[in-house]
């Protein structure tokens, strides 16, 4: 092999691995794109009149990244009145929110609404809502350890 033949050689494989960056970032943006219409199309589910439907529509929200349009929704679900949605909807803020302050100002006051409001008293929103605080507590005192 000569001279010449190394330096082609080295110039193809280059615009192939420019043409496979150039692929994979058209991926990339098509997925993000595909992402964003889920994501839009999740959110207007948490006030359908069918129960199951919020409840898998609070649940779905956890797998996107916080947004303040999710974080807002997410805090209007932390109010229905079934207690799978809320606790859904709890679990959800929390992966999206994990270490912020405004996350665990919302939860702290959803424990303390569930033990004062009547009505709304349930112990497994109160069980899930305490297992989230105390995460988040942890994490704080003690480091970044899921």
């Amino acid at each position: 092999m000569g001279v010449l033949d190394f330096f082609r050689r080295k110039k193809r494989n280059n615009n192939r691995s420019e043409m496979y960056k150039r692929i994979e970032k058209e991926h990339y943006k098509r997925v993000h794109e595909r992402s964003n219409r889920q994501r839009d199309s999740l959110i207007p589910l948490l006030k359908s009149p069918n129960v199951v439907t919020r409840r898998k529509a609070a649940e779905g929200l956890k797998y996107f990244s916080g947004t303040p349009q999710i974080s807002r929704a997410l805090r209007e679900a932390l109010r229905d009145s079934d207690v799978n949605v809320r606790a859904n909807a709890a679990i959800s803020l929390w992966e999206i929110e994990a270490h912020g302050q405004d996350a665990r100002r919302t939860l702290e006051q959803m424990l303390r609404d569930e033990e004062n409001i009547p009505g709304r008293q349930n112990e497994y929103v109160r069980q899930v809502l305490c297992n989230l605080l105390g995460k988040i507590y942890f994490s704080r005192d003690f480091g970044n350890r899921r």
